[in-house]
C-alpha cells in the first residue's frame, strides 16, 4: 500500500513443500523451524497457492528467497512452476543444514529441473539459477 504497487498479493503464510502447520522458535534472524517451537506458523507450497489464486504459472519471472535454510523444501513445493516457467531464481543458500551449507542440495535440485545454475558471492551464499 505504501508503494501504491497493484501486482502484489500479501499471504500471511510461509513457504514449504506442502501445506501444513510448523512449530517456530525466536524472531527475526534467529529463528527456526523447532518442533516444541513456541509459535504456530501456516505453511504452503507455492503451486498450490498459484493454483489457489489463478496464478498462470508462465507468467512469473523471477522469484527471490531467503527462507532460512527452508528453501530446499520450498523448492520441492513449486516443481510444477519451474517446470511450467522460464524463471530467473536468487536464493540464499548460506544456511546450514545438518552441517553443510544449503547451496549443494539447491543446485542438485535445480539442475534436475533443467536449470543451470551459479553459486557465489562468498559475504551472502546466492545461488542463481536460469532457463536456457
Amino acid at each position: 500500500m505504501l508503494n501504491s504497487c497493484k501486482n502484489v498479493i500479501p499471504i500471511n503464510k510461509g513457504i514449504w513443500n506442502k501445506s501444513k502447520k510448523l512449530r517456530f522458535s525466536g524472531s527475526g534472524i534467529g529463528g527456526c523451524i523447532d518442533d516444541k517451537g513456541e509459535k504456530e506458523i501456516k505453511v504452503t507450497d507455492l503451486d498450490s497457492e498459484l493454483k489457489r489464486l489463478r496464478i498462470n504459472p508462465e507468467k512469473i519471472k523471477f522469484i527471490k528467497m531467503d527462507i532460512e535454510g527452508a528453501e530446499i523444501e520450498a523448492i520441492d513445493g513449486m516443481k510444477n512452476l519451474l517446470r511450467k516457467g522460464r524463471l530467473n531464481l536468487a536464493i540464499a543458500t548460506y544456511h546450514l543444514r545438518e552441517g553443510k551449507q544449503t547451496y549443494g542440495e539447491v543446485e542438485r535440485k535445480l539442475k534436475n529441473l533443467g536449470y543451470s545454475v551459479k553459486t557465489g558471492y562468498s559475504k551472502h551464499l546466492t545461488t542463481w539459477a536460469w532457463k536456457n
